[in-house]
């Protein structure tokens, strides 16, 4: 005698139902498992940044600048860290590098742009504190940070308590660090 191998009605309803206990039960872990994987990935980039900064520093023997720039084209110093960033040779020692004719140089000392991230998704926020961190960090041809000693924290808005810290020392290193560095998640 042939048996029918199917499902019944009733097995398939069984088993939908279980799936939506599931996955009913795991979403809300899901959406702080994926937040917390955007700030860890947002801190290891940043610090990528920091690193390849310092290193171009090393390697050319002109001083370095990773700067906000929301354009992509030119440093912004009114502008938050988390509207977009880019890093540059600054041969004439200004700090500062405009690109308005898109070649990707400097256009008042022929530094190369290396590097330009565009701005973070409106949820994220990204701030410095330090006297010179919050316009830039500049790396000197030794690859050196000094007087651009700072800590930048990066949140979202769950709040301080999920913050993640980024401390740059005066010899140019990056250090990530668990939580908020006391500037705060403030706007």
């Amino acid at each position: 005698m042939e048996r029918n191998s199917g499902v019944t009605l009733i097995e398939l309803m069984a088993t939908l139902a279980i799936a939506v206990i599931l996955i009913g039960a795991t979403a809300p872990g899901l959406g702080s498992l994926i937040k917390d994987i955007r700030l860890s990935t947002l801190t290891n980039e940043f610090i990528g940044a920091l690193q390849l900064t310092r290193s171009h520093a090393l390697r050319s023997q002109h001083p370095a600048v990773l700067c906000k720039a929301p354009s992509g084209m030119a440093c912004d110093e009114a502008a938050h860290w988390d509207q977009g960033w880019m890093a540059f040779e600054d041969r004439n020692g200004d700090g500062g590098c405009a690109d308005t004719d898109g070649d990707s140089i400097c256009d008042d000392d022929g530094g190369r742009i290396f590097l330009v991230r565009n701005g973070l998704p409106a949820d994220l926020r990204m701030r410095a504190n330090g006297l010179q961190a919050v316009k830039r960090i500049r790396f000197d041809s030794l690859g050196s940070a000094a007087g651009y000693m700072s800590t930048f924290t990066l949140c979202d808005n769950r709040g301080p308590a999920y913050a993640r810290s980024i401390r740059i020392a005066i010899t140019g290193r990056a250090q990530a660090l668990p939580g908020d560095s006391g500037i705060g998640c403030r706007p």
